[in-house]
């Protein structure tokens, strides 16, 4: 019995941990959904993408008034985090990273 158990919870743990780490978005409805609540002017949705750095959060980039915003969203698309992340080792500022990125593309 003491076998079994040994050889199978490993696998029973992988199991129960690989939903979390799908890396999986919320779709573009939903966070429209969520962005409507909380942000008060017309805006387009650009891109919403895993986030490799931190497992359950993605990154979702917004136009609004002709200017980029990044914001994270967990992915269920039930909690916004508006802020910089950082990465600690390299102290890179991912954030203004995707910011200058879509700063530089011309305006559609």
């Amino acid at each position: 019995m003491y076998r079994f158990i040994v050889r199978t919870l490993p696998i029973l743990l992988l199991v129960s941990v690989l939903p979390a780490c799908t890396g999986s978005s919320p779709s573009k409805e939903v966070v429209t959904t969520a962005l409507k609540k909380v942000i008060p002017v017309a805006f387009t949705i650009e891109e919403i993408k895993a986030l490799k750095e931190i497992p359950g959060v993605c990154e979702v980039v917004i136009t609004a008034n002709n200017q980029p915003l990044v914001f994270y969203m967990n992915n269920k698309g039930t909690h916004i985090i508006s802020g910089s992340v950082i990465e600690v080792a390299t102290k890179k500022n991912l954030t203004l990273d995707v910011m200058k990125k879509y700063q530089q593309q011309p305006k559609k």
